[in-house]
Formats: structure tokens, sequence, C-alpha cells
């Protein structure tokens, strides 16, 4: 997985996006954008994905070490929760949080990164693979 490059509107754009889908969250400490943390610096990870209905955020803390399987955790949790709605834009972030005040934007491409084609996009949907 590896940092997504944006020009800077689509940057902007993103950053808008993912303060506002973690302000309704409600968290006790404001977060703050902080682009390239370390990987194994990870302490949770957020998943947002904006579906037909609005945009829906999946948390999980996590270390690095178990990364990858809670990330797979949250993945199944999110697609249960978005009952497999249309997905507006295709794409799913995943924000990794550093600490409680630093995040960092990544993207997962399902059929390369972490989730190693267990979840796949497919006609604008997350489907599960035995589905």
């Amino acid at each position: 997985m590896s940092n997504l490059e944006y020009s800077d509107n689509e940057g902007k754009e993103l950053i808008t996006y993912v303060k506002e889908g973690i302000d309704k969250m409600n968290l006790k400490e404001p977060l703050s954008i902080l682009e390239g943390v370390k990987y194994k610096q990870a302490r949770g990870v957020i998943i947002s994905v904006m579906t037909d209905k609005g945009m829906i955020l999946e948390m999980i803390e996590t270390n690095s070490r178990s990364l990858n399987n809670n990330l797979l955790e949250a993945m199944k949790k999110l697609t249960v929760r978005t009952n497999h709605e249309e997905i507006i834009n295709g794409k799913i972030r995943m924000i990794i949080l550093s600490g409680i005040s630093k995040i960092s934007i990544k993207e997962i491409n399902p059929q390369k990164d972490v989730l190693k084609c267990k979840y796949y996009m497919r006609e604008g949907m997350i489907l599960p693979e035995e589905a």
C-alpha cells in the first residue's frame, strides 16, 4: 500500500471529506491531517466508503502486527453495514491513525493490497469473495 498522490484540488477535497466524516464520529479529541505517517506507527484504522445513502465509517483500533487481520474484520463489518449498496465514488478510503492526533490517508486497491482479493470492487459494489 502506498500514499496516494493528489493534485491540490483533489487533496483538499479528500481532506475535507475525511474531516467531515471524522466530525460526525464525535471523537473526544480532534484529529489533524498528517500525511506520510509510517505504517508501523499505526494505532488504528478508519475505513470510509461513500454509498448512495451517504458516507459510512468503520473504525478499528489495531497495531501493525494485527493490522491486516483487523482490516479484514473492519471490511467485513463495513460490507454488512453498507448492505452492498452502490458506491458512488468507487473507492474505499482507509485512514490510519497514529496516536490520537495524526492521520495518514491511504487507499486500498482490493485486488493488489492488504485485502488480497478477499474483498474487491465489481460493478461499483463491494462484494465478499464468497458471494
